[in-house]
C-alpha cells in the first residue's frame, strides 16, 4: 500500500554510518513513518548537507516530512564533519556515494518506494542532487535550493574570478572538512586565470549543466529555487539550465542571496519549503495538488519587502503580450554635469572619456552578502550625482513613467580601449531620483578581458546582469554605472584606463513587463 497524502504517522529516528563503495562511511541520519501495516510503502527523500553544514540542516524538515509519509534520511558529504572521506566538490566519488546511499536505503528501510526516491539541499545539497538525478535515474524527484548550474560560471563569472566567494569556500572547506587538495590547486588556477585549460574539464564535471542531456533522458521532476542577488550561483547560469530541461520544472526566483531567501525565516523560507513539499507530494505520491498547474516560472519584486509579490509566468522567455524589451544607446557626458545619456534615440556626437582604475568609488554591490539579503528593506544607495568621473562613469535615462524591469537585462555592442593587455569592468543599475540624484541599486554585472590589445579597440562580449525585479516609480530614471573595481571580484590589472570612443554601439536592453500577472 502507498503512502496516502494528508496521513499522519508517528516517527522513529535513527542515526547511521553509511559504507560507500571505496569504503569510507558517511555520517547520517533518519526519520521514517511508523506503521504496522507491513505491505506499506513510503517514498524516499535524501537531503544533502549545504557546504560547511553539519547533517542536521534539515532535522526539523525530516521530522514533519516523515510524520507526512516519506522515509527521510539526510548523510553528510564525504570530506565533511564526521564523515570520511575528502571532499572533492561533488565530483564523480560523490556520485557514487549517492548510489550507495541509495543502496543502503533500500535495503535497509523495508518501507522504502524504490519506485519514488527524490532529493532535496540547499547550495552544496541542492547541486548534489541535480547531479545525482543525471547519474541515478531512481532518483525521480529533486528541489534545489541556491544551487549551481556551471561551476566554472560560479566561481569565474564572464572571466572575473569571485574572488571573496571562493576564498571563503576554500577557507570553511579546510576549517569545518576535509578538502581534497586538487580543490585548491582550482581555485588558484581561477584567481590567477592559470591552466584554465585543466579547470574546465574538471569543473564540467561538476556542473549540471554539462549533464542536460542525462536529465532530460531521466525526466526526474526538477524544483529550482534561486536568488536575485546571488552572488556565488548566479541566476543567469540557473535560467540557461531551467530553460535548456525539457522535463516537469519549476522555478523560483527570489529576492536575496544566496540561501537567503530558502532559509531566512523572515523571508521566504516557509513558502518555499511549503511549495518544495508540494513538489515531492505531486511527484513521489502522484498528489493532485496543484503544484503543477502553477506558473512555472515565479520571479519576487526585490524592492517591496522580504516578502514581496511575485510575477508568474508559463514559461521563460514569457511571450510579447507579456513582455517587452526598452533599448537605450549610450551616450557621452555634458561638459557641465556627470551624467552621460542612455536614449532611445541614440546620438551621432563624438568625443571620448577616460575610466582609470581605483579600489574607492561611490559605485559598489555593497556590504558582502547582508546587503544583498537585505536589499528589500534596506536598498543599497549610491550619491551618482556626486562619481568622481575619473573612476566611474555613469549615464543616466530621462525620467520614466513607472516601469517594472523584471529578467535580465543585458549590454551590449560595448568597446574600449584599454591601456594594459588585461582589465575588468564592472556594471551597475539603479533607479535613481533626479532631484537627490540618489539611486537604489538593482542588479549589476562584470566582464573580465585577460587577453585584450592594449592601445586598439576592444569589443566587450555581450554582458547578462543578474536577475531583477524591481519597479521604476514614476519620474525616475535609469542609471548604468561603470568602474573597473568591486571588492567581490578578483581585478585583472590593479593599473591602467580604458577609454570610451564616441558614438558608442553600446545598447542596454531591458526586459519590462507589459502584463503583469501576480501571485499573492
Amino acid at each position: 500500500m502507498l503512502a496516502q497524502v494528508g496521513a499522519t504517522y508517528p516517527v522513529a529516528p535513527g542515526l547511521h554510518r553509511i559504507p560507500t563503495f571505496d569504503g569510507v562511511k558517511l555520517t547520517a541520519n533518519s526519520f521514517q513513518p511508523v506503521t504496522l501495516d507491513k505491505s506499506a510503502k513510503f517514498p524516499v527523500v535524501i537531503f544533502g548537507n549545504s557546504w560547511d553544514s553539519p547533517g542536521t540542516e534539515y532535522i526539523g524538515y525530516e521530522k514533519s516530512w516523515a510524520a507526512e509519509g516519506y522515509v527521510v534520511v539526510e548523510y553528510e558529504a564525504r570530506g565533511w564533519f564526521t564523515s570520511g572521506g575528502h571532499c572533492t566538490g561533488a565530483g564523480p566519488e560523490e556520485m557514487k556515494d549517492v548510489s550507495a546511499v541509495i543502496d543502503w536505503i533500500l535495503k535497509t528501510f523495508p518501507h522504502a518506494d524504490p519506485d519514488a526516491i527524490g532529493f532535496v539541499g540547499v547550495s552544496y545539497g541542492g547541486g548534489m542532487g541535480l547531479l545525482a538525478a543525471a547519474h541515478d535515474k531512481r532518483v525521480r524527484a529533486v528541489v534545489a535550493m541556491s544551487a549551481w548550474a556551471d561551476i566554472e560560471g560560479a566561481l569565474n563569472w564572464n572571466d572575473s574570478p569571485s574572488r571573496l566567494w571562493g576564498e571563503l569556500l576554500v577557507l570553511s572547506g579546510k576549517v569545518l572538512g576535509s578538502l581534497d587538495p586538487q580543490m585548491n590547486t582550482m581555485w588558484n588556477n581561477v584567481v590567477h586565470h592559470e591552466n584554465m585549460d585543466q579547470v574546465q574539464p574538471w569543473a564540467a564535471e561538476r556542473s549540471p549543466m554539462h549533464f542536460v542531456d542525462q536529465l532530460n533522458e531521466n525526466k526526474p521532476a526538477i524544483f529550482m529555487s534561486h536568488n536575485h542577488d546571488d552572488n556565488l550561483f548566479h541566476s543567469v547560469w540557473a535560467i540557461q539550465l531551467w530553460e535548456a530541461l525539457k522535463i516537469e520544472k519549476k522555478i523560483a526566483l527570489n529576492a536575496g542571496t544566496h540561501g537567503s531567501a530558502e532559509l531566512l525565516p523572515f523571508a521566504e523560507a516557509d513558502k518555499l519549503w511549503g511549495d518544495s513539499l508540494s513538489w515531492m507530494n505531486r511527484y513521489l505520491k502522484g498528489a493532485q495538488n496543484g503544484i503543477d498547474k502553477a506558473p512555472h516560472v515565479e520571479i519576487q519584486r526585490q524592492d517591496n519587502g522580504l516578502k514581496g509579490q511575485y510575477f508568474g509566468f508559463e514559461s521563460w522567455p514569457p511571450p510579447s503580450d507579456e513582455f517587452a524589451t526598452l533599448s537605450f544607446h549610450m551616450g557621452p557626458r555634458q561638459s557641465s554635469g556627470v551624467f552621460g545619456s542612455l536614449s532611445t534615440a541614440g546620438t551621432t556626437e563624438q568625443g571620448q572619456e577616460v575610466l582609470q582604475y581605483a579600489k574607492k568609488g561611490l559605485l559598489t554591490t555593497g556590504i558582502f552578502a547582508v546587503a544583498d539579503a537585505f536589499k528589500p528593506v534596506v536598498p543599497v544607495k549610491a550619491k551618482l550625482g556626486e562619481v568622481d568621473i575619473r573612476h566611474n562613469l555613469v549615464f543616466a535615462t530621462a525620467a520614466m513613467q513607472a516601469t517594472t524591469v523584471c529578467g535580465w537585462p543585458t549590454l551590449t555592442g560595448l568597446s574600449v580601449v584599454p591601456t594594459e593587455n588585461k582589465f575588468q569592468l564592472v556594471f551597475y543599475l539603479y533607479s535613481a531620483d533626479l532631484s537627490s540624484k540618489v539611486g537604489n541599486l538593482m542588479t549589476h554585472s562584470v566582464y573580465t578581458s585577460w587577453e585584450a590589445k592594449a592601445g586598439a579597440k576592444n569589443a566587450v562580449e555581450d554582458i547578462s546582469f543578474h536577475s531583477t525585479c524591481f519597479e521604476v516609480p514614476s519620474g525616475h530614471a535609469l542609471v548604468l554605472g561603470m568602474d573597473m573595481y568591486d571588492y567581490l571580484y578578483e581585478p585583472a590589472s590593479t593599473q591602467g584606463n580604458v577609454t570610451l570612443v564616441y558614438p558608442l554601439a553600446a545598447n542596454l536592453h531591458l526586459p519590462v513587463l507589459h502584463q503583469q500577472s501576480i501571485m499573492v
